[in-house]
């Protein structure tokens, strides 16, 4: 992007993750509201994604993304990378499952997927994007917001839903919380690695809510 270059607030790129249903659908909901931002809503099913196009929006795109497909990931990253040469503003990692129950009766190919999902999820879409979130980061300071006169850009940031579990032991959750405890392990690193780069990490950790990731208790 061009130096002294002026960008409408829509073009703040945000990338949110599981955007199927629960958080991820209601984030999608608020942003879009706001009318700030331009978002990339990625959903695991082909139903969720016709949901989105059929409203119609310039500012919302529904992609299908496996967050566990490391082909989906690299397609996501193409597509954004040749959409917004601005750089992504925000990613949301949001995409979570929860599988098992007591140790005894659970699976290792559960305890697996888990692990696939809430933990290397959040590290294949992390690795993926966050040259873009540097992309942005770079550019911020050379461009203001067309409609806040003088105003610098806000900084980047990498979001992540991770969990209360993270930080506790409950029974029951042990393949669960085992994935949210690695997660934040990672954020808590890559926080400090990414500094320099101003590009903020961030941990939500949200108790139990009424989700469809509920549902599957």
């Amino acid at each position: 992007m061009a130096l002294n270059t002026f960008i409408d607030s829509k073009e703040l790129v945000v990338v949110i993750t599981g955007a199927d249903s629960g958080f991820g659908a209601g984030i999608v909901e608020d942003l879009h509201r706001r009318r700030g931002y331009i978002i990339y809503a990625t959903c695991l099913t082909k139903a969720a994604v016709e949901k989105y196009q059929a409203r119609d929006s310039t500012r919302l795109h529904a992609l299908q993304v496996d967050v566990t497909n490391q082909d989906d990931v690299n397609r996501l990253r193409a597509q954004v990378e040749a959409e917004c040469p601005q750089g992504i503003y925000c990613v949301f990692n949001n995409a979570g499952v929860y599988l098992g129950g007591f140790f005894d009766f659970s699976t290792e190919e559960g305890f697996q997927k888990i692990m696939d999902v809430n933990y290397m999820g959040v590290v294949r879409i992390s690795k993926a994007l966050v040259p873009s979130l540097r992309t942005y980061a770079r550019s911020r300071h050379h461009a203001v917001l067309a409609e806040a006169g003088q105003q610098k850009l806000p900084r980047a940031r990498l979001l992540t839903i991770t969990s209360v579990g993270a930080r506790s032991n409950t029974p029951g959750f042990s393949g669960y919380s085992a994935s949210k405890h690695a997660t934040a392990s990672l954020l808590d690193t890559i926080r400090i690695e990414l500094s320099p780069w101003e590009i903020d990490v961030s941990m939500l950790e949200p108790t139990c809510a009424k989700t469809p990731l509920a549902g599957q208790f």
